[in-house]
């Protein structure tokens, strides 16, 4: 559990590096944007797996914020664009993160009520 938090610490200190310098590299935008999908991917998948209504609206919710948040319009259409395209790539990361540390966290606590 330390080691994870430790990793996630980590994490958000090379995210805060990233933003300040706002110079990652193709690679390192390119990856970064694979962890973003990849923590989508997980919270949407934690809800699903619980069977627990307010588990999937929380994951619902939070996704929803986080992603709506960043557009500022909910109205908004997506459209394809480059990964370089995308603003403050490390500041999403950041709050999919947590978003994940959270789910996982709702997850746990869930189980322990039922044993």
């Amino acid at each position: 559990m330390n080691e994870k938090i430790g990793n996630r610490h980590s994490i958000r200190r090379r995210l805060y590096d990233m933003t300040r310098d706002n110079s990652a590299s193709p690679r390192a935008t390119f990856e970064l944007a694979q962890k973003c999908l990849i923590a989508i991917r997980d919270i949407a998948d934690r809800a699903i797996r619980s069977l627990d209504p307010e588990n999937m609206g929380y994951a619902i919710q939070e996704l929803t914020q986080v992603l709506v948040e960043r557009t500022g319009n909910d109205e908004r259409l997506f459209e394809p664009v480059s990964i370089e395209q995308i603003n403050d790539l490390p500041k999403l990361y950041a709050e999919l993160d947590f978003v994940d540390g959270c789910s996982q966290d709702l997850v746990a606590s869930a189980a322990q009520r039922v044993v």
